[in-house]
């Protein structure tokens, strides 16, 4: 298990353990209508903000905005939701998103010139791949209020085949031996602030 999913597991414990506490729940995650969230994730952009804007019961428009890999990144798609009636301690969630969610850093010593022992030159090429992500996990009523929670889940990474192509292609242009290793499974966290209710209109 890598650290980051250590520290998951640690953090989605320890959030279990402060909600069991609690005796009256008071969240009621049908009733957010327009929230901001700040995590780690892909459905945050791999470190951003995410904003949710839930135009029905069921289903809601999600962006995110964040900065990986010296680049600004992005996320877009729409929320799942089961409607409650009365306030939880936990509710499940499901995303369906898209935008980038694989990188490649390949590197190579290339010659400058067709003379045996020329002077070479040093080739970095960075390249992001857009792909589609399903998210899935629980919020959590962690802080006894209305008004925020935790996101706690994981990120299944649908990889764009030009990820394995760049590598194939830079590898038959400058005789490396590179592989395309890119992440299918992330553990992702978030803390969320409802900024608008059903009941506040």
């Amino acid at each position: 298990m890598s650290h980051r999913s250590l520290l998951c597991c640690v953090l989605f414990c320890l959030t279990v353990s402060v909600s069991t506490c609690v005796a009256q729940y008071t969240t009621n995650f049908s009733e957010e209508k327009l929230s901001l969230g700040l995590g780690v994730g892909v459905q945050y952009s791999f470190l951003g903000l995410q904003g949710k804007y839930f135009f029905s019961d069921y289903v809601g428009l999600v962006a995110s905005s964040g900065y990986y890999n010296s680049s600004l990144l992005w996320n877009a798609g729409i929320e799942f939701r089961i409607p409650e009636e009365y306030s939880k301690r936990v509710s499940p969630y499901l995303n369906l998103l898209v935008g980038p969610n694989s990188f490649e850093r390949l590197e190579a010593f290339v010659p400058i010139t067709t003379l045996p022992g020329g002077p070479f030159a040093f080739l970095d090429e960075r390249r992001e791949f857009i792909g589609g992500t399903i998210s899935t996990g629980i919020k959590v009523d962690a802080f006894n209020s209305n008004s925020s929670y935790l996101k706690i889940g994981f990120d299944f990474l649908i990889i764009n085949s030009a990820h394995e192509e760049f590598v194939e292609e830079f590898n038959t242009t400058y005789g490396t031996f590179n592989e395309a290793k890119p992440k299918r499974f992330l553990p992702s966290i978030g803390y969320v602030l409802s900024l608008s209710r059903k009941t506040d209109q």
